[in-house]
């Protein structure tokens, strides 16, 4: 099972580069709940493990609405908060606060121009970032993390 997983990997990666352009050290954007995901289910470090399903280096980034949202979720999150602390912050071009979800559809634009992956756990963020083109997203279940296949509106 784990081969054919990784085999399926290497094909979206493969797909992503070829199509839309994507480099190693690829990058990906973390929101919140995948990183509480990661925590809760003790997948660290968390470079590691996406580098491991993506087969090749990563970089992380989260965004300053993204720590914001966990600052605002408590004790709970705590973790998760100084897990998200040691990333890159990419940088939100919007002066007010927004929410995580909308604060990364912005980051993403309407073409991915900085070729990021988006790792989440939100259902409906990935079913809006599933109508971008160029975007691949990673998600969690379980103690395993997932590459989604490109939605056929980007193929």
């Amino acid at each position: 099972m784990r081969v054919k997983k990784e085999k399926r990997h290497r094909k979206i990666v493969r797909f992503y580069t070829a199509c839309f352009g994507f480099r190693q050290p690829y990058k990906v954007i973390c929101d919140g709940t995948f990183m509480y995901h990661l925590i809760a289910n003790q997948i660290t470090p968390a470079d590691n493990a996406l580098a491991t399903t993506l087969a090749a280096s990563v970089k992380l980034f989260t965004t300053k609405c993204v720590i914001d949202e966990l600052k605002g979720l408590g004790e709970s999150h705590s973790e998760a908060l100084q897990a998200a602390h040691k990333l890159t912050i990419a940088r939100c071009e919007h002066e007010r606060k927004k929410s995580a979800d909308a604060c990364i559809m912005d980051v993403i634009g309407e073409k991915n121009p900085e070729h990021f992956f988006v790792a989440t756990r939100a259902v409906d963020l990935r079913k809006k970032l599933q109508e971008v083109p160029g975007v691949p997203l990673i998600f969690g279940l379980r103690n395993a993390l997932f590459l989604e296949q490109p939605s056929t509106f980007q193929r």
